[in-house]
């Protein structure tokens, strides 16, 4: 799954109330997003539980459906898009490979990554979007972006094919590293 360490104990069950409330109807309705390729844009500001969520998500989407799924950053994804075009060989071909081919892919923080005034990487995004939404694979993103300022940013066509193939879900939530802060300052008062 490609989850980082600080992820590998995200589970649906410990989303916060806000985070239920949010992603309630698309999880309850997984199997049938899952079938059909709708994803969701989870956007929200730093530290608000977009790639916890996703993380759950991703879990989740093994555990009950045994369906593969994918997560990788939008900078790891950039990355390897540029180095695939430069050597086409080792891992970054792999990443962009998984990328195309799994099922369910979370692309997480995208808007974060350097952009150059290209727009390569812009253009593969909106490439591997179009692929993934006419094979009917689900794609799920985080973002700090507002949909309107992905549209801005990766394209008009990717932003209305965001909109086809993604729910959008805009988290409001308090800031989830200062309360995992507050929690370990008041274990170890409490020692």
């Amino acid at each position: 799954m490609n989850l980082g360490k600080r992820f590998w104990y995200a589970e649906v069950d410990n989303f916060t109330e806000a985070q239920h409330a949010l992603m309630e109807t698309y999880i309850r309705n997984l199997k049938t997003f899952l079938s059909s390729g709708m994803g969701a844009y989870i956007w929200g500001v730093n530290s608000s539980g977009k790639s916890y969520i996703a993380a759950a998500l991703c879990k989740l989407v093994w555990q009950k459906y045994r369906v593969a799924s994918y997560c990788v950053t939008a900078a790891e994804l950039k990355d390897s898009w540029i180095q695939d075009r430069e050597a086409h060989q080792g891992s970054e071909e792999m990443i962009t490979e998984r990328a195309e081919e799994v099922r369910f892919l979370v692309i997480d923080d995208l808007g974060r990554e350097y952009r150059a005034a290209s727009g390569f990487a812009e253009t593969r995004f909106g490439a591997l979007l179009r692929n993934r939404a006419r094979a009917r694979k689900t794609t799920v993103i985080t973002s700090n972006l507002e949909p309107k300022e992905f549209a801005e940013i990766y394209g008009k066509a990717a932003g209305e094919l965001a909109k086809e193939c993604m729910h959008p879900f805009r988290l409001i939530s308090e800031n989830m590293r200062e309360l995992a802060a507050k929690g370990v300052r008041q274990l170890m008062e409490g020692e």
